[in-house]
């Protein structure tokens, strides 16, 4: 149950994150909708992260204890395989904040870019 809560997690998040970046990513948007937008993108995946961590703690839990009660070689690959999801979510959650951290800076110097120029800006 935990591995499938997961892949609708996935979609789910999946589908928030995605609205924030086109919101961040339309530079039409001022800056500073557009910096909120890169914002609530960070507290979204931070959620995404804490749920699907916890959905695979428990997949792990269960087939260590699977393991423990019969250390069969199938459970022990299955206990392999559920250590593997916990690092496939780490991976896949620090990919999407490393893209998010990226963007963060990009805003930060066209704000800043914006800031100098219309201060070079001379009104005649």
């Amino acid at each position: 149950m935990a591995r499938v809560s997961n892949q609708g997690l996935i979609e789910d998040y999946d589908r928030q994150a995605e609205q924030q970046r086109q919101i961040r990513d339309n530079d039409l948007n001022s800056i500073e909708e557009r910096v909120a937008a890169n914002d609530l993108l960070k507290l979204k995946l931070e959620e995404q992260e804490k749920l699907m961590l916890e959905n695979v703690r428990l997949i792990q839990a269960s087939a260590q204890a699977q393991f423990d009660k019969n250390g069969s070689d199938e459970n022990a690959l299955i206990l392999a395989e559920a250590k593997n999801e916990v690092k496939a979510v780490e991976a896949q959650i620090e990919g999407f904040m490393s893209e998010q951290e990226s963007n963060r800076v990009a805003l930060l110097k066209e704000k800043r870019f914006n800031s100098r120029k219309t201060k070079n800006t001379k009104w005649i």
